[in-house]
């Protein structure tokens, strides 16, 4: 839950100048290259930290304003082919990320992450994903320390 409104809260993550700003992790910086953040549009980016170089591409299934947003998530190359992660070749090649909105109070926004494999994965696919759930919610932590100070500027 953030001390924010709904309105504000929902436009940290579809405006890529907020967006980018809180999302990586801690030490990681994220270049958006191109795209809007809107259902049936999709974007392109690059994380760089102490793991390296990795590029990305997000395609957004649904933006529901205050409400919803539903995207799916990709690791490619810089020219935007489609590649397997690059730390870890039994990962899915697509995940899907719901993110849910709402307002507690006026002043107060519980946001709600919800993420899964996505499309055709193999049994082995679908196990590497699982076993790595706690280090995404410890990613996901991180990530909304960041947003809770970024909403205090």
């Amino acid at each position: 839950t953030f001390e924010a409104s709904l309105d504000h809260v929902f436009g940290m993550w579809t405006q890529p100048e907020h967006f980018f700003v809180w999302l990586p992790p801690k030490d990681a910086k994220i270049k958006f290259y191109n795209g809007e953040i809107k259902t049936g549009s999709e974007t392109f980016y690059c994380m760089e930290g102490s793991f390296g170089t990795l590029y990305g591409k997000s395609n957004y299934l649904g933006v529901l304003p205050n409400k919803r947003i539903v995207y799916t998530q990709q690791f490619c190359d810089e020219d935007q082919n489609i590649i397997r992660h690059p730390m870890a070749p039994t990962w899915p090649e697509t995940m899907q990320c719901t993110v849910l909105f709402e307002s507690e109070d006026a002043l107060l926004t519980r946001v709600t992450v919800v993420s899964q494999v996505y499309g055709n994965a193999s049994e082995e696919e679908r196990d590497t994903f699982f076993q790595a759930k706690s280090d995404m919610t410890q990613g996901w932590t991180g990530s909304f320390d960041k947003l809770e100070k970024y909403l205090l500027e």
